[in-house]
């Protein structure tokens, strides 16, 4: 066959010129067998009862379904519906699968070759569980959805691969383990979820790290996360209440080495070494002045303050705030007076330590700069002493002086 230009049912068994489709169609062999490209408009269906080969690519298919065994040595299939696969897939060459759904009947993989499952357009039509699908070991990567993609992905079988693992979905269910045995790259594992990630079984690289992302964040306990020689752990929350209300991210009984908070996946460095959490959430600090600041008159504004005159409010998750504790502040005026407002410039965190002990970053702080009523000002001690005068009996009286002591600062 030279060309092909379907409309209507065909049954053949070796196909060399590209083929292009106008109406759905069903194939019925031992061995369909694509040499050339594979066409169509962009909605007709095509079902083979049989094994398929496809050599070349796919593309503007409307669904495809392979009842057996199929050998991909193209780089590219591309339907805009559902992609059915009721046997082993032979991979021959890097492979992107695109997508509107994906069906698959125990299936497992061979090849030493990267397999990736994209959603036609921005998203997969609805929840895309990979029930049915096993990997090779062999395998040098999978990657599942696109950054925009907002369907559920469920991933209910064990993935013990040589490459790096990565999902981008909605929501993100982890119901099996995942293993990354390459020693090449640092990508190792990336689940990505837009909405609830949940896991309930082990994650482990052999060289890379993990990342994981989610709007919350819900790990069972006993979850351990293994990430290899040269790598980390980071879990991204962009959960708006990750310690409190109806949703609150739950990371099991991992065991993090620091917290950042006002941290978002792709922008924000991580400030600290090793496993981390990361918060989008940005806690707030203020700092207040508490106490009584009080003096003695001594015609100043200047006051003298102890750590005892502050304290700091906005921290979160039980965290310890340090700062510093300036010693000096000023009154609102010299006047003697009770509730006088005393200002403090220079207030700034000098760490923070979780409820583990473990070290936090990110937090913002309201002002550098403080002010309160606590400021006392007692009056100062004024003494009149009368100045010694003496006089002779039916004499004229004395001018009478007195001495003043007790001013201060010149007054």
């Amino acid at each position: 066959i030279y060309q092909c230009d379907w409309s209507s049912d065909v049954c053949s068994s070796d196909l060399n010129a590209p083929v292009t489709l106008s109406t759905n169609t069903s194939l019925t062999a031992s061995s369909v067998v694509f040499a050339s490209t594979l066409s169509d408009g962009g909605s007709d269906s095509l079902t083979i009862t049989g094994n398929a080969s496809f050599s070349g690519s796919v593309s503007n298919m409307g669904s495809l379904s392979v009842s057996g065994s199929t050998t991909m040595n193209t780089s590219s299939i591309v339907t805009s519906g559902t992609q059915t696969y009721g046997g082993n897939i032979a991979l021959g060459t890097n492979t992107t699968l695109t997508a509107g759904l994906f069906n698959f009947t125990n299936v497992t993989t061979s090849g030493a070759y990267a397999l990736t499952l994209a959603p036609y357009g921005t998203s997969f039509n609805s929840t895309q569980s990979l029930s049915g699908l096993t990997l090779a070991s062999a395998t040098t990567g999978f990657t599942v959805g696109s950054l925009s993609n907002n369907a559920t992905i469920t991933l209910p079988n064990a993935v013990t691969i040589n490459g790096p693992i990565t999902v981008y979905g909605g929501a993100i269910n982890v119901n099996a383990n995942l293993t990354d045995t390459q020693n090449t790259t640092n990508n190792g594992i990336q689940l990505l979820a837009s909405g609830v990630f949940t896991d309930t079984n082990n994650l482990s690289t052999t060289k890379g790290n993990i990342t994981i992302k989610g709007a919350q964040i819900a790990i069972s306990n006993g979850v351990t996360f293994t990430p290899g020689t040269s790598g980390n752990w980071n879990i991204w929350s962009t959960n708006t209440s990750p310690w409190s209300g109806s949703t609150p991210d739950s990371d099991g009984t991992l065991t993090y080495n620091y917290k950042q908070y006002n941290a978002s996946y792709g922008t924000t460095t991580p400030l600290g070494t090793g496993n981390g959490l990361l918060y989008s959430y940005a806690p707030t600090l203020t700092f207040n002045l508490t106490g009584s600041v009080t003096k003695t008159y001594d015609g100043t504004t200047s006051a003298t303050l102890t750590s005892a005159n502050y304290n700091v409010t906005g921290n979160v998750a039980g965290d310890t705030v340090n700062y510093t504790s300036p010693t000096t502040g000023t009154y609102d005026t010299k006047d003697a007076g009770t509730s006088k407002t005393v200002s403090v410039s220079g207030m700034n965190i000098t760490s923070v330590t979780s409820s583990t002990g473990k070290s936090v970053y990110g937090y913002q702080v309201a002002s550098s700069n403080v002010s309160g009523a606590v400021g006392v000002i007692n009056k100062a001690t004024l003494t009149v002493t009368a100045n010694n005068q003496s006089m002779t009996y039916g004499g004229t009286l004395p001018t009478l002086t007195e001495t003043v002591t007790g001013y201060v600062n010149g007054e």
